[in-house]
């Protein structure tokens, strides 16, 4: 099978088991049946034994193919827009927008009450391709928003990607290397904290995939900014490792031994070049960088569910003042435990149901507060 027919059964999948929006009486709703059609066209011009396949680039073969799939299966930005706001406004979220770099930059947000003190603000960034209010589906941070008296904000990164510091093309063949998105998420501090009721000593960050690469570069960048970070299904670019963050900062990770996409062993480039540490040598950097202890304390979860092919294992490197913590799932794809990320084990890794990831981040990273 070749990568395109692949990558478009996969989104198939994905549409298949990850309502966007909610459906009444069980039917498919208005969003997941317009790209599904998506898909099977897309199918049917790249299957048809008449010429070549129509999404086919000059030059660059299937990787243009697929690229071009998957900007297809997304819609226009007007699609996309439309789809989130009604995602949105089912999932009880407001949507703001701020402009930075002469672009307007979309967030949403929840939990934001009147209060009579400043409330914890946990900013949730989604994978590649992914949005805001897709990411608040998924993840159910919302909910645990409203239990526990925080702020949660989601905001959409360029044309659905973040510039995480790789330096790399989309998936859908975007380059966001030169969207600023450290200059724009400071400016989202800011507005967090003087709209939103937000207290500037409890900025917390956390993503998933590019969204979880980016939260190491924010950790980085804006250390002065933020409490404590956690990256689920993400390793450290190898072009951050030469930066120094401004202080010790608390950090969780979440990373599956099993993830195809986001590999434990990272990825090296064919002239030898580090694009991403492994998960063990992005746990080394933190815990260099916050002089915590090198040997850690370890704790395995119980194995709730024996038929998900995964267990957890818990290391707690101490530090007076910023721990680092890695939840390894052994046997884990390319997924959030205890969320809505869609259960596709053939295409990106088992799911494990030991553990409720959301619940885990939020009580790491709301046991800290900046200096």
């Amino acid at each position: 099978m070749n990568r395109t027919l692949f990558l478009a059964l996969a989104l198939a999948a994905l549409l298949l088991t990850c309502p966007l929006a909610p459906a009444q009486d069980g039917a498919l709703d208005p969003d997941r049946r317009a790209l599904l059609r998506r898909v099977l066209r897309r199918l049917v011009e790249r299957r048809g034994a008449s010429g070549p396949p129509r999404s086919r680039e000059a030059g660059d073969g299937e990787g243009a193919g697929a690229r071009a799939l998957i900007r297809a299966l997304r819609g226009s930005p007007a699609e996309r827009a439309a789809r989130d706001a009604r995602l949105a406004q089912s999932l009880g979220l407001t949507q703001a927008s701020l402009r930075h770099e002469q672009r307007e930059r979309t967030f949403y947000y929840a939990g934001a009450e009147p209060s009579a003190a400043p409330r914890p603000v946990l900013f949730v960034l989604h994978g590649g391709s992914g949005s805001g209010p897709d990411m608040a589906h998924k993840t159910g941070y919302t909910e645990l928003a409203r239990d526990h008296g925080f702020v949660v904000v989601y905001p959409n990164g360029w044309e659905g990607n973040w510039n995480d510091g790789r330096g790399e093309r989309a998936k859908t063949g975007v380059d966001v290397s030169g969207i600023d998105d450290v200059g724009f998420f400071a400016k989202l501090f800011d507005h967090a904290v003087e709209h939103l009721g937000g207290d500037p000593r409890r900025l917390y960050v956390t993503g998933l995939s590019n969204g979880g690469t980016l939260s190491y570069r924010l950790g980085i960048e804006l250390t002065d900014r933020i409490a404590a970070i956690a990256p689920v299904i993400a390793n450290l670019p190898g072009a951050l490792q030469g930066l120094t963050p401004s202080r010790p900062l608390p950090v969780l990770i979440m990373n599956g031994t099993a993830d195809p996409l986001m590999t434990w062993d990272g990825e090296r480039a064919p002239d030898g070049r580090v694009k991403r540490l492994s998960t063990p040598e992005t746990v080394a950097w933190w815990v260099r960088h916050n002089g915590a202890a090198s040997a850690p304390t370890t704790a395995r979860l119980l194995d709730l569910d024996p038929g998900d092919g995964s267990t957890v294992e818990v290391s707690a490197y101490a530090a007076a003042r910023a721990p680092v913590v890695l939840y390894t799932i052994h046997g884990g794809g390319h997924t959030f435990p205890g969320s809505n990320v869609p259960d596709v084990a053939w295409f990106v890794g088992p799911k494990n149901r030991d553990l409720h990831g959301p619940e885990a981040v939020w009580t790491f990273l709301s046991g800290f507060t900046r200096d």
